[in-house]
């Protein structure tokens, strides 16, 4: 069966949204109630963040794109609303930014050209850590209770590069960018690691190893990365946390 991808909206600002899903025929894809309501869920999840603008570039796998907001909410290599409505709906969701002449995706779960697999990431949900204030992002699935184990420090975070999504990390692991994991020198893998930056916090795992550059003492994925609110390298707050059994 062929892929086929079905137009949701194009906007005024030079964007548009897309799903797919695996069907037979277009014809039978378009009278699909699935594929309807997985456009319209998309369709809606960006709404509810506002306004769409194109402000400035950000490159997306190592190709140049517009930089695509709704409202306040960059969504280049952002990918909690695609992976939510395929996480609903099945099939895949893009979002695409007009780059000079052509349409840049730049939020999809669409597999990429090698084959990389769709991300099984889930959507982001919210944890607590025991004697610890505020809200602590997790994704679907994780453990939702920590405790602390007193271990903390401070440092300076970077992200993996956006052509690493796919390949083996030193723990075995396959990295997904989507995915809340990290890479630490030393600790052993499956270590749980709350990051804060600010008012927001992530738990991370550790299962690869680096970075290598001298000051740098984590690399967080994208959308951990995101969260945080770090655009590219940023400080943050570390403690090593425990799930409650």
């Amino acid at each position: 069966m062929n892929r086929k991808r079905f137009l949701i909206d194009l906007l005024a600002t030079g964007c548009f949204v897309a799903t797919s899903m695996l069907v037979p025929t277009v014809g039978y894809a378009q009278a699909d109630p699935k594929v309807q309501k997985a456009m319209a869920a998309l369709k809606a999840e960006t709404s509810k963040l506002g306004a769409p603008k194109i402000d400035g570039m950000e490159a997306v796998s190592g190709k140049d794109a517009s930089a695509l907001y709704f409202d306040k909410t960059k969504v280049n290599n952002n990918f909690e609303i695609v992976d939510a409505v395929t996480k609903e709906h099945g099939g895949t969701a893009t979002l695409f930014a007009k780059t000079g002449d052509e349409f840049v995706r730049v939020s999809t779960n669409v597999p990429k050209p090698d084959n990389t697999p769709v991300s099984k990431a889930g959507a982001i949900v919210y944890a607590t850590v025991e004697g610890r204030p505020g809200k602590y992002a997790v994704l679907a699935g994780d453990p939702l209770t920590y405790r602390s184990t007193g271990v903390a420090w401070s440092g300076v975070t970077t992200m993996y590069g956006n052509d690493d999504n796919g390949s083996g990390t030193a723990s075995g692991r396959r990295f997904d960018e989507n995915e809340f994991t990290c890479a630490h020198k030393t600790l052993p893998f499956g270590t749980r690691l709350a990051v804060t930056k600010g008012s927001k916090s992530v738990i991370v795992t550790v299962t690869d190893r680096g970075p290598y550059t001298p000051g740098r003492m984590l690399d967080l994925t994208r959308r951990a990365g995101r969260y945080l609110g770090i655009d590219g390298v940023g400080t943050v707050k570390v403690e090593i946390v425990k799930p409650v059994r």
